[in-house]
């Protein structure tokens, strides 16, 4: 039976998590790795037995290989995918599918150019609990959304050597390198017209810390009518991470440290839903949050990742390579492929960012001020 190929781009701690759950999918093949530096690309091939190559360029033009996934640092997303894209690969790129509307703009016209596959990796589409959330919504049971709150917030110690996710210029910081939460405000609640965010960095300068913002607090108003208030950030000791929903006949509270959701509808009847299947894939999530008090994962190259992190990401893989193999339709997860529904959550951070700088309402489309 036919397989599909693959070389990764980017070996670090995602990168080999990558490799490792794409090592379990039939009817696929990792053929190759390639990292910058070259070191993490050899060490990886030797613990995944694959191949590895010390020149992106060679890599993507191999002719063994049908597709490519890029799990380089977030500002590095452009090149890879633009090259793979002329060299006729189909693409699984890693969430923020860019750090710059005009690079995704760009990364998405040499995908519709060269006609082939692209898939954002918005790894929460996958979640079990997500995925009921959302029909929850589609079915109308509650009403309509009408207003919703989200909180990613936490507090971050000194490091002794700063990571690229903690540098605005390479992470794009909480908006961007976080950018799950605002994906899923736009898939649960539609087009985001405008935005007004205020925030900076207020506890986290100097040595031993990075250049991003520490406090960031939006408010999103959405093409519907409907609104959304957002916290992000590291300067938070009273850490959250939690989406809550309000409907015309309930609301939905989803806690990630619990790993779980409650649905309460107009009678004031509560169900409680696990996020995940099987008690140990949820206990792994709170296990992650109550270690990273909600804020940004420092794994390191070849270290096993959590059981639902691992599982997600084998379902997204296992996904995109039923799509390539032509078994599966990208209609039914259509908001992850082509890179529009990416692209639109590019622009909301963006937008942010601005607005923070302007003290002014932004409009997320043209990111004009308002």
């Amino acid at each position: 039976m036919k397989k599909i190929r693959y070389g990764i781009v980017g070996c670090g701690f995602f990168g080999s998590v990558h490799a490792k759950e794409l090592k379990k999918i039939k009817n696929a093949e990792l053929v190759s790795v390639y990292s910058k530096s070259g070191n993490s690309a050899k060490k990886l091939s030797s613990q995944i037995d694959c191949e590895y190559n010390l020149k992106l360029s060679d890599l993507i033009k191999r002719k063994d290989i049908d597709a490519i996934i890029v799990t380089s640092p977030n500002h590095l997303h452009k090149k890879p995918v633009i090259l793979a894209a002329n060299n006729k690969k189909h693409i699984l790129c890693e969430k923020p599918f860019a750090t710059k509307i005009d690079d995704a703009k760009e990364m998405i016209r040499s995908v519709k150019k060269n006609k082939v596959f692209l898939m954002v990796g918005h790894m929460m589409h996958f979640y079990p609990g997500m995925i009921k959330i959302k029909e929850i919504i589609e079915s109308k049971v509650l009403g309509r959304p009408l207003v919703a709150h989200v909180e990613r917030t936490g507090w971050e110690n000194k490091m002794k050597k700063i990571s690229w996710k903690k540098m605005q210029n390479k992470s794009g910081g909480h908006l961007f390198h976080h950018i799950h939460e605002i994906d899923f405000l736009s898939w649960c609640m539609g087009t985001v017209e405008s935005v007004y965010c205020a925030g900076g960095n207020l506890a986290h300068q100097g040595k031993g810390f990075g250049t991003e913002d520490d406090i960031l607090l939006l408010t999103l108003h959405f093409k519907n009518g409907t609104y959304a208030t957002m916290q992000y950030g590291s300067g938070f000791r009273l850490g959250e991470h939690f989406f809550k929903i309000n409907f015309e006949k309930g609301y939905i509270v989803l806690d990630n440290k619990k790993s779980s959701f409650i649905v309460v509808n107009e009678k004031n009847e509560i169900k409680t839903i696990p996020m995940f299947e099987g008690n140990k894939r949820n206990l792994s999530m709170k296990n992650l949050f109550k270690k990273t008090d909600g804020g940004v994962t420092f794994g390191k190259p070849g270290q096993d990742a959590e059981l639902f992190l691992a599982k997600a990401v084998k379902d997204e893989l296992e996904y995109f390579n039923r799509v390539l193999m032509g078994t599966s339709s990208a209609k039914s997860k259509k908001e992850l492929f082509g890179g529009e529904s990416a692209l639109h959550a590019i622009k909301i951070s963006s937008a942010s960012l601005k607005s923070k700088k302007t003290k002014s309402r932004v409009k997320v489309n043209d990111q004009k001020l308002l």
